[in-house]
């Protein structure tokens, strides 16, 4: 493989290198409370020998399993947790990297090295709401990536077909990020078996499902290892208790299965009006030359879709519209330019755009949001979409200035990603814009010193309230294994004090009226927390954080007789 790419592509690998080093740059600033924090304080809660499902009612507690050797890892190298979001991050830009690496590999065999650059900058740059760290967003589009395009190696590749059941792994790998992925799987499996077209490679779709089975295996055994499978049941149905996700109105289903389809159309009516125009000019030429010929037409076409292109990066403010402009522009392109037809892009819509909508489907299905996941199977759809924009534009036939021209949406793409990816950090303080972070030159940022964080720039009021909390709970004096619970959400102070316990419920957002606390501890016999803090509203993510007198949390603590004291950040109750 290297022997290959230096002989081949050295030049464009080094495009690869290069944005991998400014995202590494980038990501020293910015730390959020919230999304986050969460991906490594669930893994800290494995760390600690709390079990899914039955200790850990976290919806999305599953995936965390694949951050769980990474958090392990580092605290066995360290002995400590002291710097491991910094780490997370990179570790995370390291596998974007080597997944895109492989993917320019496995591309520029079967396409142009220019089609398999675009293709594997997008998933390099590419993060759902920009979040540096070991996201389930990022993994599962790793992970569906990946397994897809190693099914492209075999099938149109002539790969040895033990990659097939690589394939089937990481398969599993993004179930486990988001398992309605499990719905499109089964029912392309089944088509598999029943149509004759499909049978006749049954011996490697075998393969493909064996690697999927052994995820779900091992995943199985890691969740009964240590609980009593009688018990699952129960454990399982507080796992769908989270008040997040409560049960929905016939008409907020209605509109949570339509969120996929809206998103979709959405986006071509955005370009609707400068299709018009274009179309218009593209008919005033000779009908003859109407199809694929036309430059004064493709021109035309080019210049107000990226005018509308650039409208949507700079105006809408949605991250990654990039990518779904992007995509938008290469289907209206084959529409009205292309000569070939969609047949004539079966292998690109078999392996690409039909599992990337799928991706999308499901990934509008699982979250309660909306463009930012949508926009996730849309990256998936990349190598389609690269291969109609160049097929349609980029002829050998062109000049040198109609080469360059034809290139501003591909720039666009590139840049416009990279420059949401560094520029809209995820709740921290936004800083100047830029593509290279230097602290030096920014106001009102520091950077922590201590900590989980440690390392990180962040804006110094979030530095001032993250020095008081983790002091509050670096200098709690407990016994070894004491429980620690903080209301309403700061799942990064899970990570401050080894010898505190992590409260295993959830790392996620909970009230002192939260209705799973009461079953949490007498039905389901958990110990009651030694060490609770209670956030001051003031607090960041934390303005919601209302104690109620008659709420079960403060009974129980009084009924408990523990004692309360209060500190700069809020309030701490410990057992006598």
């Amino acid at each position: 493989m290297f022997y290959y790419l230096k002989k081949n592509s050295f030049f464009h690998i080094s495009f690869l290198i290069l944005f991998f080093i400014v995202l590494i740059n980038n990501a020293y600033y910015g730390f959020g409370w919230t999304d986050e924090a969460l991906y490594t304080a669930t893994a800290n809660s494995l760390y600690h020998e709390n079990r899914l499902f039955f200790d850990i009612f976290e919806p999305t507690q599953i995936y965390s399993v694949l951050v769980y050797p990474l958090f392990y890892i580092f605290v066995k190298l360290t002995g400590s947790t002291d710097g491991i979001y910094l780490f997370m991050r990179i570790a995370t830009l390291v596998l974007q990297f080597a997944a895109s690496f492989f993917i320019y590999y496995v591309l520029s065999k079967k396409y142009s090295r220019a089609i398999s650059l675009i293709s594997s900058l997008v998933l390099l740059i590419f993060s759902r709401a920009q979040l540096f760290g070991p996201s389930y967003y990022t993994f599962v589009l790793i992970n569906f990536t990946i397994a897809n395009i190693l099914i492209f190696y075999v099938f149109e590749l002539n790969a040895k077909s033990v990659w097939l059941f690589v394939s089937g792994i990481f398969h599993g790998f993004a179930i486990l990020c988001n398992p309605y992925l499990v719905l499109p799987y089964i029912a392309l499996s089944l088509c598999c078996v029943i149509l004759p077209s499909l049978r006749k490679y049954i011996k490697k779709y075998i393969l493909i499902w064996a690697g999927t089975v052994l995820v779900g295996v091992v995943f199985l055994i890691f969740v009964l290892k240590n609980g009593k499978i009688n018990e699952f049941p129960a454990a399982l149905a507080c796992f769908f208790s989270s008040p997040e996700y409560s049960s929905k109105t016939i008409l907020q289903r209605i509109k949570w299965l339509l969120k996929f389809p809206r998103l979709l159309a959405t986006q071509f009516i955005y370009f609707l009006p400068f299709t018009v125009i274009a179309a218009v000019s593209l008919f005033k030429q000779n009908i003859k030359d109407r199809i694929g010929s036309s430059k004064t037409a493709k021109t035309v076409l080019v210049i107000l879709l990226v005018l509308n292109y650039a409208a949507q990066i700079f105006l809408i403010d949605k991250d990654n519209v990039t990518v779904v402009g992007f995509f938008a522009f290469s289907i209206l392109s084959l529409i009205l330019f292309n000569s070939k037809k969609l047949k004539d892009f079966k292998k690109e819509m078999s392996y690409f755009l039909i599992p990337g909508l799928s991706l999308s489907f499901m990934e509008c299905l699982a979250s309660d949001t909306g463009f930012g996941v949508f926009s996730i199977g849309i990256a998936a759809c990349t190598p389609f979409a690269a291969s109609v924009y160049f097929d349609t534009f980029c002829s050998k036939s062109l000049g040198k200035t109609e080469k360059y021209f034809f290139a501003i949406p591909l720039c666009l793409l590139v840049l416009g990603t990279l420059y949401y990816r560094v520029n809209m950090t995820y709740r921290d303080e936004r800083i100047s814009p830029h593509y290279v972070f230097i602290p030096s030159i920014e106001k009102n940022i520091e950077k922590i010193d201590k900590g989980p964080a440690k390392g990180l720039w962040t804006h110094n009021k979030n530095k001032k309230q993250y020095d008081s909390i983790y002091s509050i709970v670096k200098n709690i004096k407990s016994d070894k294994d004491d429980y620690f619970m903080v209301l309403k959400l700061c799942p990064w102070a899970y990570l401050v004090n080894s010898n505190l316990k992590p409260f295993s419920m959830t790392a996620w957002r909970v009230s002192a009226n939260d209705l799973r606390l009461k079953p949490f501890f007498e039905e389901f016999g958990h110990r009651f927390p030694e060490h609770i803090l209670i956030l001051n509203k003031n607090i960041r993510d934390n303005k919601n954080n209302e104690i109620e007198k008659n709420s079960y949390l403060v009974e129980e603590l009084e009924r408990r007789n523990y004692d309360s004291t209060e500190v700069d950040c809020g309030t701490l109750w410990e057992k006598r």
